[in-house]
């Protein structure tokens, strides 16, 4: 318990008269009344009432720009502060210097609009501490022992020794790891007065803008095709246009001009999507053009195409029309998964989506001839040994993406001979949008930029366009000695 002088000692009791007599007018606690005052609005807002209310342990607030997501992390954690006595909590950001000119900021002026009586004691920071008043009473009308509030950087979290939390908020989330995450998980067991143990309840909340598909907060929490199922914990998406009324007029219309296809999806959709860093490979790509519904026809070939990522294999499924377009109907991506599990699965994935498809046709990167240091098998002969054994033709990288261009831009009936469907290949859709792209400067190198991501669907596309539009591919050994010295082809 903290020690107070006299004079926070007579403003202390003056504010719990304040707050008994004001308990006997307006009868039991009102909840949300209470959340509105501290945040300093009419009403909250639909998301973010869930969010501030959510029991759940792990919970992400994750929306586009302009959705009040640091006010909804402040909220989260300083309404039970409030209304647990004695608990302690932690409020972070990545760095401290990112975090005392905002999300701080945010806290101090909450307790401000919460009156003088709120607040305690403080310490000036790094790190900064705040001791608050609760807001229930106890049976003879007084407040319990006040509630912690830490404030603190992350990039010195081993500063923080091994204290206890009742919970934790972390602003932008998105900057900090995944280990630093969990980590502060594991801290969740401060034991408050009047418990015989640490039985909670406890809280992690984050909040954050969507990340790209590589980041572990997508994998974590969106509960996608390419996440971890189940979630780690529960994900909160406010409505892109919800908090439009505290906004300026035509906000979002004003900051998506000039934006790319792909930051407009995540941040003024608020939708996970591509990061690009260059310039898009394929700025032809149109998702109003390329993009369709598809349903695969059946007794036509299906065509598979593989790319050997290390621990990180891909694989595209596509049908070629009876009028030469090509579907691209699924793409899927491992994560750090063998190339045997992988083309199991995508065993799998055939029989349960395409049950009647004809013949499977199976193509591949070249490179899955060679032999690793660690088995005798190449990635072809794994191929081989599931029932899917593959032709292969090596072309320049320049030369496959040329290939996809000329789908892009060439019209059969009406429409583009090369279409996706974008239901089922996101990332792929992604990459077109601007995640496959040249590196800022470098548009003029041969190959694009590798961000382990959308390149390995997009080297598979190559490998599809490669061995269809050139006809039948075929082994190495069958190639003919007047095309390897052509040089139309490379071992």
């Amino acid at each position: 318990m903290i020690k107070l002088s006299p004079l926070e000692k007579r403003r202390q009791e003056i504010e719990y008269a304040r707050m008994r007599s004001q308990r006997a007018k307006t009868g039991p606690l009102d909840f949300e009344g209470l959340a509105c005052m501290a945040l300093g609005v009419k009403r909250l807002l639909p998301t973010q009432k869930q969010f501030i209310e959510c029991n759940d342990r792990i919970a992400l607030y994750r929306g586009p720009v302009g959705c009040a997501k640091s006010v909804s992390l402040v909220g989260s954690i300083l309404m039970p502060a409030l209304l647990l006595p004695g608990s302690r909590w932690g409020l972070f950001r990545a760095h401290w210097w990112t975090l005392q000119p905002t999300t701080l900021e945010v806290l101090k002026g909450c307790l401000r609009r919460l009156g003088p009586g709120a607040m305690v004691d403080k310490q000036e920071g790094p790190p900064y501490r705040v001791w608050i008043n609760p807001a229930v009473l106890d049976e003879n009308g007084r407040p319990g022992e006040p509630s912690e509030v830490l404030c603190y950087g992350l990039d010195d979290l081993e500063k923080l020794g091994s204290q206890e939390f009742t919970g934790v908020a972390i602003d932008e989330v998105s900057e900090v790891g995944e280990h630093v995450a969990h980590t502060l998980n594991t801290r969740l067991r401060h034991k408050r007065s009047g418990q015989e143990g640490a039985v909670g309840p406890f809280f992690w909340r984050g909040a954050c803008n969507p990340t790209n598909r590589a980041h572990w907060i997508h994998r974590q929490f969106c509960a996608e095709h390419d996440c971890m199922q189940p979630p780690w914990g529960r994900l909160f998406k406010p409505h892109p246009r919800e908090n439009v009324e505290n906004l300026p007029p035509n906000y979002y219309n004003d900051i998506s001009a000039g934006m790319s296809t792909g930051m407009k999806v995540r941040f003024v959709e608020g939708e996970c999507g591509a990061d690009p860093t260059g310039t898009p490979v394929f700025p032809e790509f149109s998702r109003l053009l390329h993009c369709e519904n598809f349903k695969y026809l059946p007794n036509v070939p299906l065509w598979l195409s593989f790319d050997f990522g290390r621990r990180r294999p891909a694989c595209l499924m596509a049908q070629i029309t009876p009028d030469g377009c090509t579907n691209v109907l699924h793409a899927e991506l491992g994560n750090n998964e063998s190339l045997q599990n992988f083309a199991g699965r995508m065993k799998m994935i055939v029989q349960i989506r395409f049950p009647q498809a004809g013949e499977i046709r199976v193509v591949c990167d070249p490179h899955g001839t060679q032999r690793k240091d660690t088995t005798e098998k190449t990635s072809i002969d794994v191929l081989r040994e599931l029932g899917l054994p593959p032709r292969y033709r090596s072309v320049s990288v320049a030369m496959g993406l040329e290939f996809i261009s000329k789908g892009l831009n060439t019209l059969i009936r009406g429409r583009p001979r090369l279409r996706f469907d974008a239901r089922h290949c996101t990332v792929l859709v992604e990459g077109f949008e601007g995640g496959y792209c040249w590196s800022e400067g470098k548009e003029t190198k041969q190959e694009p930029e590798k961000n382990g991501l959308h390149d390995h669907l997009m080297d598979c596309l190559r490998y599809l366009e490669v061995n269809t539009q050139l006809g039948s591919a075929v082994e190495q050994h069958e190639w003919p000695d007047s095309l390897m010295k052509s040089g139309a082809v490379r071992s």
